[in-house]
């Protein structure tokens, strides 16, 4: 179900990482308008497919009369989308991020309660490299949120201050070559530095993440202070462990 782009664009795209005129054929893309749900709640229940995508939520928040920048909005969202997995149908929804990378975390543009109120997991995308035709892209998922924890078992066990965790980067080419999921390495034992809590905690997080980076796993405390992201009387305590 598509709130922001055309049938065309999304026919080009698929045909571009891989997808064949028998698996096009076999999908149901629907234009979402002001008279558009009835159609594909009733292919819903008559089909029974197995994925589900809601794509561009803004849009389709606005299209429903939802505040999309506002937490009561998102509460109002959450039980429409739930509905749709009702099928038993997996329910992927694709959402925007706020432009500042500094400030936006794990979060999607709008209210929190979009990541608070779900009930699977959230993942954010990041881009490698600029995507461009006849060239390898790649994208790194990080898990963001995980309810069930059937996802963070298999994630890095780094984890950023945003507590997001890698969990593979997705290769592929925009002339229908093949498309590949690269799983993480397996990461050094990190799980007494995210028992943690506490104010020092993600310090701690920080200097193992770049310890495990670094050559022989050591590293100077000057270049610990310049190159870890951190208050430098806090860095210290957590190096020091007081």
């Amino acid at each position: 179900i598509d709130f922001e782009d055309t049938d065309a664009t999304f026919a080009h795209r698929a045909a571009a990482l891989g997808a064949t005129t028998a698996e096009l054929q076999a999908m149901h893309y629907f234009l979402a308008d002001e008279v558009w749900e009835e159609a594909p709640r009733k292919l819903l229940r008559r089909s029974k497919p197995t994925l589900v995508i809601l794509d561009g939520v803004t849009e389709g928040m606005t299209l429903l009369g939802m505040d999309a920048m506002a937490n009561e909005g998102a509460a109002q969202w959450m039980p429409w989308v739930r509905d749709w997995t009702r099928s038993g149908a997996a329910v992927v929804v694709i959402d925007h991020v706020p432009k500042d990378r500094q400030t936006r975390g794990r979060f999607a543009i709008g209210g929190q309660h979009k990541l608070s109120g779900l009930s699977g997991a959230a993942y954010t995308v990041e881009p490698i490299n600029a995507l461009r035709p006849g060239e390898p892209t790649a994208i790194a998922i990080r898990v963001a949120k995980d309810r069930s924890g059937g996802v963070r078992e298999h994630a890095a066990k780094d984890m950023r201050d945003d507590r997001t965790q890698y969990v593979g980067t997705f290769r592929f080419n925009l002339d229908g070559r093949a498309s590949d999921i690269v799983p993480p390495k397996e990461p050094s034992p990190t799980e007494p530095v995210e028992a943690l809590e506490g104010p020092e905690a993600r310090y701690v997080r920080n200097v193992v993440s770049f310890l495990s980076e670094s050559p022989d796993c050591t590293a100077s405390y000057s270049k610990l202070r310049d190159e870890v992201p951190g208050v430098q009387p806090k860095l210290k305590a957590a190096i020091l462990g007081n």
